[in-house]
């Protein structure tokens, strides 16, 4: 049956569903400066709204590398302090931030020996992505920073 928030029941970031009480989700949510609006847009073309989804297309796929996604969740965009986020220092003020959801059955297949995400970091890191399209962020480098000053994405549990 499908999976997801619909009549859950919640345990720290595990969340199960009517349907599947033995089979947990273990939801994660991603944060980027990097503009990945799913607009849906297919069509070969250098369009910004085809680059924005090719930028959300490249992350789904990393996210896919460990394990198969049970949910994910369309970007939304917010405008949000980053006083309290863990972007890189270069980022300060108010700026437009994309956030998804992801859930997964395995619990820790995104960590490494350094961190629960270390492994979806690792994967993450230096992947190009394409810039300069709805960011208010100060982008210097076309990839996917996990890392220093221009970290530009992160990923923690979700908390209810």
């Amino acid at each position: 049956m499908k999976k997801g928030l619909y009549g859950p029941f919640f345990h720290g970031c595990k969340i199960y569903d009517k349907y599947s009480i033995m089979n947990p989700l273990y939801i994660s949510v991603g944060y980027t400066l990097v503009d990945i609006s799913n607009t849906g847009v297919l069509a070969a073309d250098e369009t910004p709204r085809r680059n924005q989804c090719r930028n959300w297309e490249t992350l789904t796929q990393v996210l896919g590398l460990r394990s198969q996604l049970m949910l994910l969740t369309s970007p939304e965009v917010m405008r949000l302090d980053l006083a309290e986020l863990k972007f890189g220092e270069d980022f300060k003020g108010t700026h437009l931030v994309w956030i998804f959801k992801f859930g997964v059955e395995q619990e820790g297949v995104f960590g490494n020996k350094y961190s629960k995400y270390g492994g979806l970091e690792q994967d993450c890191a230096s992947v190009p992505v394409i810039i300069n399209l709805n960011e208010t962020a100060s982008l210097l480098t076309p990839t996917f920073c996990v890392s220093g000053t221009q970290k530009n994405i992160f990923f923690q549990d979700l908390i209810f």
